[in-house]
């Protein structure tokens, strides 16, 4: 009777030192890998932030383009060349940016 006593206490013995030192090993480099996820997701998520914001801008920026017909001309030397087309352009503030169609 006590054989089979001892028997089973040795078979439900648990978990050894060993096996909860590797499973805290393991939850410690977790826990220590988490703050490094967190801030790489938060510049992520800024450097998307401002690319929307960019985008935003540009689309609105496109909605207000008008066309204008220019010509340019240049000198090389003695030889004046001159270039026309038309160019879409928009100003915001002080500034004009073009864009060719």
């Amino acid at each position: 009777m006590e054989d089979s006593n001892i028997q089973k206490k040795k078979a439900c013995r648990g978990e050894t030192l060993a096996e909860t030192l590797v499973a805290l090993l393991i939850m410690t480099v977790g826990f220590i890998m988490l703050p490094g996820a967190l801030a790489a997701s938060a510049r992520i998520n800024a450097a998307m932030e401002e690319e929307n914001k960019q985008t935003l801008q540009c689309s609105m920026s496109m909605e207000n383009m008008e066309t204008k017909e220019i010509t340019v001309s240049w000198t090389d030397g003695d030889t004046v060349t001159e270039a026309s087309g038309n160019v879409n352009y928009y100003s915001e503030g002080d500034y004009y940016y073009y864009r060719l169609p």
